[in-house]
């Protein structure tokens, strides 16, 4: 039986042998088969420079963790310019909530039936293989029994989204503040999504 092993390594090390393999940057071969196929406008890989995502950014903040052992007694950290080098492949796209819901919900439409998914998503692994056993991976996605999608988080940022293959039902959510994780918006999606159906 597989293993599986969450590693942002993984999405770096992805992005720069892409690079490498078609001696194209990484923005364009997201531009070429990503953004302009599915006519997601508002997605893009930017450049190295720090910048804000975006003409009108949701501001992004961060609590330390001994702000928030403290009360939150302290303001936040304000990072919404920042480099996207920093992310890169990893986290460094920057879209709207409408983008990553299209794209999520075109996700969950093209695996169409679980039990005889595409050759991307063929290989389910449990995340625990001690746990729940209708948690699983694959294809750099994770799915909640029919439920699929993503979530992580960026300085400044924590990101989920996710669809139901047989509904349709699609949440995205951001949280501006990326102290808790992609964990905690990833379970706020899920949540949303459950009350939804």
């Amino acid at each position: 039986a597989g293993a599986w092993n969450d590693s942002d390594t993984s999405y770096f090390l992805l992005g720069y042998a892409l690079e490498n393999a078609t001696h194209t940057p990484l923005s364009e071969l997201i531009r070429n088969y990503v953004t302009d196929p599915q006519r997601l406008a508002n997605t893009q890989l930017p450049g190295a420079a720090p910048a804000e995502p975006g003409s009108k950014p949701l501001p992004g903040f961060y609590t330390s963790s001994a702000s928030r052992q403290a009360g939150c007694e302290e303001p936040p950290t304000e990072f919404t310019t920042a480099s996207s080098s920093m992310g890169y492949a990893d986290s460094g796209i920057v879209s709207t909530i409408d983008d990553l819901g299209n794209y999520t919900a075109r996700l969950a439409r093209s695996i169409g039936d679980l039990e005889d998914p595409p050759a991307r998503w063929a290989d389910l692994l449990p995340v625990d293989a001690e746990g729940d056993q209708w948690i699983r991976v694959a294809g750099g996605d994770r799915f909640y029994g029919t439920m699929v999608g993503q979530e992580g988080s960026t300085l400044g940022y924590s990101t989920a989204a996710y669809s139901d293959i047989n509904t349709g039902v699609t949440v995205a959510v951001t949280l501006n503040n990326s102290a808790a994780g992609g964990t905690i918006a990833g379970a706020l999606a899920r949540e949303l999504a459950a009350i939804a159906m």
